[in-house]
């Protein structure tokens, strides 16, 4: 996201993974990852920016990843759910 962005608009994981939607559907793969992970850090269940991550993952080539990724999120999500 540009430098500009207000500090709300930076922590907003739907506004990332919006960004890395129109990133993927234009072939940047390299920003519609980075733009994932950023929304899934920000918010671990969001189930929607991880199933898009790992999309992106297997479009480079790196399924192991996703699939390394897609587990331990799944554990995170898990164990913080069962926290609260």
């Amino acid at each position: 996201m540009p430098a500009s962005c207000s500090p709300r608009i930076k922590n907003d994981s739907e506004a990332w993974s919006a960004l890395g939607t129109a990133s993927f559907g234009a072939r940047r793969t390299v920003e519609a990852r980075q733009a994932f992970e950023r929304a899934a850090a920000l918010s671990p269940g969001y189930g929607a920016a991880r199933y898009n991550l790992a999309t992106v993952l297997c479009e480079e080539e790196r399924s192991e990843e996703a699939l390394h990724r897609r587990t331990r999120q799944d554990s995170l999500v898990l164990t913080t759910a069962s926290c609260h």
